[in-house]
């Protein structure tokens, strides 16, 4: 029977989570667990399975995990998910797993009073009990205990907390708070201790509130709006009526003092530092004891001018308190001349923000969060290095004193970690304790306060959330005491009483509103009053941290701007750091070795050059001194010196002079490099120019040694020079050359500075430096006509053809088409030449003897040789008339040139054997050339005649690269082979042969 049909995904799970793979996955699968059944009235969730595969299935593979579902209105009981073990059993298999109904989450919820709850999961489910209890002033109206039943419903229905009848005949005045036990600020832990401290000092006052006793009615709001809001409208729909609201945490205040004003109720808050609650308009009825955030912005500004900061930047929690707080602050450091240069927020994850400010390079930087998020902060910051002796922190004075040594499941940072991260911090408080040890209003001081309130928080105590804020909540009670004290004085001249308070008696609350407005009094925590805005006026405590503890450093007092410092504060690095990199400027300047050993180099070649122009002038008599222009000497001798001179302005920079000497600096460098070129190579280049005037003219033999007149000479030099002149004097005026600097990549010093170096270099420049160097001639050796260059010729008689002219100067091979200069010269020829030995003769074809340098007295010979194999009778001693050149017929397609070995010996033929060009009819017999031997010489012919004519050994030329084109555009390389590299010996080496010519003008393509 076939297997039953599997989905793709089904056989690939079931084979990577067997342990053996013998055979293919299918409903006989016996390793594994045995499938069990799922709980009544739930389900199982199979991974990665079909409900046809789990029917077909009976055993699940190792490792594989299944989930327990339930209907609604039910949650399990026991564990969630299983996993199938090695042993073949299921992982917590001695407990079952249930789906139980589920009872209203309402009993777990009791006003003034409290809920124990037993044998619940998440939720309350069958088997939960709740056990219900008051507050003290409370007595409980129902039973004291509920069962959650099978049927989903609690066995008993909710009890209610009522108020006690007051003793002695007093009327109950109740006040609403909301405490954050837990949450972003958990300030409730120790707030309540203390109004419940207060509560107690004040009914047992007679003096205060005689007919009334003040009852505390409180609830968690965990510091979190959404909880809040809930909570409020509790506390408002349900009896009694509350008198006084008193929530903590800012962002709760702001909604319960929005709501208030509708309701009618007057606020204080104990712990409320958002900026935005002193907004009048928008809360009308709202106080607090805390003060406004904005009261450490003045402090914060004061300590940046202290330590000479100026860039600051921020990060804070997108809540409100914070971010009107930084836009206070953001004005406050504009009036004082700082700047706030970068700004980060973030909703719930620091990370990101944490490294921009690392890599925006922030130094002193304020941060506005609560408690547990500066954990995560913090986090962050050690695995970024942002702290350390280069960084300083400003955070809020509020959190506990050990909250950074708090474990926190949502990080992963050990406390060492978050020890060494925190270290040296700053942190701005509002004086929260009397720092005098005067008695308050309570008859208690400051510190009999603090021994009173610690001995009710029990252990740790400082550890305690809101512990620095107890004193605030202390004497907030004792505000409203004092305001309700007042109010019923004047409500008692109307014959009214402070118990008949409800929302709609909007003369109540406008009475309280103004006792507490016009209140003053000492507290615990100093002197209390209200501004017009209902903030509290206090003074503002400096604290940093050092070795884990916060020391006291100082106090400011905003009101009169006075700054009490204990100059006790401590840095890491042992001084305050720079608010930002600060970037350190150095010159890079010539190495002085370098300049020194180039200037000694030159002046020695300034003393040869005078020892030279010394020479020259001393032996300006001597003929060969005389022959050799010793003018031009003399101004090449100067050039050199002038341009040697140039080394030391060249040497001289910002470590020798300063930069109001640094143009003429320039100035010299720029004349005496131009100068100095000009008659130098200028010298040269009119002298390369004569000789090739005197030895290589072959126009006129006879004038061979005929020299140029001296004045074109030195015109030639004077010219160059006077351009040079022209041209520097107009750059100079026009744009002359300033100091400019080149600024290089920034470098980290090698000590463990705080700075940057930024490494500059002085240079002489002007606005349009491209243009003026571009004027400026260049008389380098690419300005030269290579066919100026005496070199060695090598012509072919080319039958009915144009000659084709090899000149090979030494240095370089190009190749010529030489129609007019053959025409010139066989009509020089005609008339003969018989010392050189060369006869150029032209019938139909063009053809012209080839030949070396020649042989003098050779030329009858030519003649009649030339004659006779051009079939023409003898011509009659003498000269012969030149006939007319005929027009040139078109170059032929030469033979390709084979490869042949470097040939020895001490003589080299110029070109290979002409058995080597077959589409040629051979090599004319050369007249005067005496017939080489067979086999003597490479190239020579089996019948001992010589093709071409012996050459004297000469230097060989570099390998070159030779290129041209021709007119017969569709023969390619007419014959010679593209790519291959030839010499002058006919070697295929030294020349690359590509697929056009261009001959031997301007650019030889050499």
């Amino acid at each position: 029977m076939p297997p039953p049909s599997l989905s793709p995904l089904s056989p690939l799970l079931l084979l990577l989570l067997s342990s053996s793979a013998r055979g293919a996955v299918h409903a006989n699968l016996t390793e594994g667990c045995q499938i069990i059944h799922p709980p009544r009235d739930g389900g199982i969730r199979y991974r990665g399975l079909t409900p046809d595969e789990v029917r077909s299935v009976r055993f699940l593979p190792f490792d594989y995990e299944i989930e327990y579902v339930c209907r609604p209105e039910r949650e399990i009981v026991g564990p969630k998910v299983r996993k199938c073990q090695r042993d073949g059993t299921w992982t917590a298999m001695g407990h079952p797993s249930r789906c139980l109904r589920t009872c209203p989450k309402a009993h777990l919820s009791l006003e003034n009073g409290q809920v124990a709850a037993g044998a619940m999961e998440k939720v309350p489910v069958e088997g939960t009990w709740a056990r219900f209890s008051c507050q003290p002033g409370f007595r409980l109206v129902g039973a004291a205990r509920s069962n959650c039943t099978r049927s989903g419903r609690w066995s008993q229905p909710r009890p209610h907390c009522l108020p006690h009848r007051p003793p002695s005949g007093k009327k109950a005045v109740h006040v609403g708070a909301l405490f954050p036990m837990s949450g972003g600020w958990p300030g409730g832990q120790a707030c309540l201790p203390a109004v419940r401290m207060a509560l107690e000092d004040i009914n047992e006052r007679r003096d205060i509130l005689p007919d009334y006793e003040l009852r505390l009615i409180h609830v968690d709001s965990k510091c979190d709006p959404g909880q809040a809001t809930k909570l409020l409208y509790e506390l408002l729909y349900n009896l009694p009526f509350k008198i006084i609201l008193m929530p903590g945490c800012s962002s709760v205040s702001t909604l319960v003092a929005e709501a208030a004003r509708i309701w009618n109720v007057t606020v204080l808050s104990y712990g409320s530092s958002s900026p935005a609650l002193s907004n009048r308009r928008r809360f009308p009825t709202f106080f607090r004891t805390h003060p406004s955030a904005t009261l450490h912005n003045p402090t914060r500004v004061q300590l940046f001018k202290k330590w000479g900061w100026t860039k600051i930047a921020t990060i804070q929690q997108t809540e409100e308190v914070f971010t009107s707080t930084l836009d206070d602050l953001d004005r406050r450091v504009k009036e004082a001349g700082l700047e706030i240069t970068f700004r980060q927020s973030f909703f719930s994850d620091p990370s990101a923000s944490v490294r921009n400010l690392k890599r925006q390079d922030a130094r002193i930087i304020v941060g506005l969060f609560y408690e547990t998020v500066a954990r995560k902060v913090f986090c962050e910051v050690y695995k970024e290095k942002l702290y350390g002796k280069k960084y300083v922190w400003f955070l809020i004075g509020w959190y506990a004193n050990k909250w950074f040594r708090t474990p926190d499941p949502s990080i992963n940072c050990t406390e060492a970690e978050m020890a060494e991260a925190v270290e040296g911090h700053i942190t701005t408080e509002i004086v929260m304790l009397n720092p005098e040890n005067t008695r308050s209003i309570s008859n208690m001081t400051s510190q009999e306060f603090i021994e009173k309130l610690e001995k009710r928080l029990g252990n740790n105590p400082k550890e305690t959330g809101g512990y620095q804020e107890a004193p605030l909540a202390y004497d907030a009670i004792w505000a409203l005491a004092l305001a309700l004290n007042k109010t019923a004085q004047e409500l008692a001249k109307q014959g009214v009483g402070l118990d008949e308070f409800n929302y709609n008696n909007k003369t109540i609350t406008d009475e309280i509103y103004r006792a507490l407005n016009s209140s003053a009094f000492e507290g615990v925590s100093g002197h209390v009053v209200f501004d017009a805005s209902g903030s509290r006026m206090a003074w503002t405590l400096i604290e940093q941290l050092q070795d884990g503890e916060y020391q006291k450093i100082g106090y400011y007092d905003s009101t009169k701007d006075n700054l009490s410092w204990y100059n006790n504060d401590k840095w890491i690095g042992g001084s305050p750091p720079a608010d930002y990199t600060k970037v350190i400027t150095t010159f890079r300047f010539l190495s002085q070795k370098l300049f020194i050993s180039v200037a000694v180099l030159a002046s020695l070649g300034i003393v040869l050059a005078v020892v030279c122009l010394a020479f020259n002038i001393y032996n300006g008599h001597v003929r060969y001194i005389q022959n050799s222009q010793p003018y031009l000497n003399n101004m090449t001798a100067v050039g050199c010196t002038l341009a040697l001179a140039a080394v030391f302005p060249l040497g001289l920079d910002g470590y020798h002079i300063g930069p109001g000497l640094f143009p003429l600096v320039c100035q010299a460098r720029l004349w005496l490099l131009g100068l100095g070129f000009s008659l130098a190579y200028g010298s040269m280049f009119t002298k390369i120019w004569w000789v090739h005037t005197v030895f290589t003219k072959k126009d006129d033999k006879k004038d061979k040694r005929k020299s140029l007149e001296p004045w074109k000479l030195y015109a030639t030099v004077g010219g160059l020079v006077a351009f040079d002149v022209v041209t520097l004097s107009v750059w100079q005026i026009v744009d002359p050359l300033h100091r400019t600097i080149e600024e290089f990549t920034k470098e980290e010093p090698k000590s463990d500075m705080d700075v940057s170096i930024l490494p500059q270099l002085e240079h002489c420049s002007s606005t349009k430096m491209n243009t003026w160097l571009g004027a400026v001639p260049d008389h380098g050796a690419g300005d030269a006509d290579p066919q100026l260059a005496a070199g060695r010729r090598l012509r072919l008689r080319l039958p009915r053809r144009r000659l084709l002219l090899l000149h090979h100067p030494g240095r370089a091979l190009c190749a010529q088409d030489a129609a007019a200069d053959h025409a010139r010269r066989v009509a020089g020829g005609a008339a003969g030449h018989d010392e050189n030995g060369i006869l150029h003769q032209q019938q139909r074809g063009g053809e012209v003897a080839a030949a070396g340098e020649g042989e003098p007295r050779a030329g009858e010979d030519h003649r009649r040789e030339g004659r006779a194999r051009l079939g023409a009778p003898p011509a009659a001693p003498g000269p012969a008339a030149a006939p007319a050149p005929l027009p040139p017929p078109p170059l032929p397609r030469f033979p390709k040139f084979p490869e042949l070995p470097e040939p020895p010996g001490a003589l080299l033929p110029a070109f290979p054997d002409s058995s080597a060009f077959p589409d040629f009819p051979g090599f004319p017999d050369f007249p005067g050339v005496p017939p080489a031997q067979p086999g003597s010489l490479p190239g020579v012919g089996a019948g001992g005649e010589a093709r071409p004519r012996e050459l004297r050994r000469q230097p060989r030329a570099p390998p070159l690269q030779v290129s041209g084109n021709s007119r017969d555009s569709g023969r390619e390389n007419h014959g010679i082979p593209a790519g291959k590299l030839w010499d002058c010996s006919g070697k295929a080496a030294g020349i690359r042969v590509q697929k056009s010519w261009n001959f031997c003008g301007k650019n030889p393509g050499i």
